[in-house]
């Protein structure tokens, strides 16, 4: 990944993932602001692609939820007080 697509990743996490906005704006409101921030439309797609592979590894694949299921059912370790 590219330093410009990371750029792009970056100002969304910045400016919609801490602010957290009163309503969740939707792609094309996003792709109007990274426009308007100054980010080219082949930035903007390559960020976009990346988030949509991302959310579809982690729901559909089940990979990652191993290692929560393992956690919500193993055995909290002794306290030490």
């Amino acid at each position: 990944m590219k330093e410009n697509v990371l750029d792009v990743l970056m100002f969304l996490f910045e400016n919609y993932l801490y602010d957290e906005p009163e309503e969740t704006p939707d792609r094309d409101s996003l792709e109007e602001n990274l426009h308007q921030a100054g980010f080219t439309n082949a930035e903007i797609d390559k960020a976009f692609n990346w988030l949509d592979a991302t959310a579809t590894r982690s729901s559909g694949s089940g990979r990652g939820s191993a290692t929560t299921r393992a956690r919500a059912t193993s055995t909290p370790p002794p306290s030490r007080w």
